[in-house]
């Protein structure tokens, strides 16, 4: 499941419907000026996550992979869009 991107004030506009929404189990990342300031998501959906071995190896990197996907999705709203090779290089470069 990819979690769903919204701006600041879009959250402070729809706050009942993001609740909602969270209920529901979707996971929902707030942004501002294109920065991921918050995650929400339900209490008893990470409750259930943070239980010792309640999750596999595979369930753990869906999340992973769906954790970055809201990234991408904040990059692509910013107007930056790199391949995975160019994102390679630009870390490469920090640790030089």
């Amino acid at each position: 499941m990819v979690a769903r991107v919204v701006t600041l004030t879009e959250a402070k506009a729809k706050l009942s419907e993001l609740l909602d929404a969270v209920e529901r189990g979707e996971e929902i990342i707030i942004v501002r000026h294109g920065e991921r300031i918050a995650r929400m998501r339900s209490y008893r959906v990470s409750e259930a996550d943070d239980a010792a071995g309640a999750t596999t190896l595979a369930e753990r990197l869906q999340r992973l992979r769906d954790m970055c996907a809201a990234d991408r999705e904040v990059l692509r709203q910013a107007g930056i869009s790199h391949t995975a090779e160019e994102w390679k290089r630009i870390a490469r470069e920090g640790l030089r």
